[in-house]
């Protein structure tokens, strides 16, 4: 294979970030244009792979983070009384999971 092609491993390697990572920017990349090398494993030529940089580059900058996941829970019990009780409970995880099954 050309010195040019990276696999998403060696991108992900490179930049500093998870192989999910490298995938969520390659939706952006139609998939005719992806090709696979003789192991079948998908390699991005240097326009690929530079697009994905830049993608990559411009979240860090805007988030300050790479590839961090961010999760949170709060559970808020409002309760009151007057003629009747009012009671209710909030679960809201950041992640979007939610703690119903």
């Amino acid at each position: 294979m050309s010195e040019n092609l990276k696999t998403i491993k060696e991108l992900a390697d490179e930049l500093g970030v998870s192989k999910q990572g490298v995938r969520y920017h390659m939706k952006s990349i139609p998939q005719e244009e992806l090709k696979k090398n003789n192991k079948g494993i998908v390699v991005l030529n240097i326009e690929q792979q530079n697009f994905i940089k830049r993608k990559a580059k411009s979240d860090t900058a805007v988030s300050g983070k790479s590839d961090t996941a961010v999760s949170g829970k709060s559970d808020t019990v409002v309760s009151g009384k007057s003629d009747t009780a009012v009671s209710g409970k909030s679960d809201t995880a950041v992640s979007g999971k939610s703690d119903t099954a």
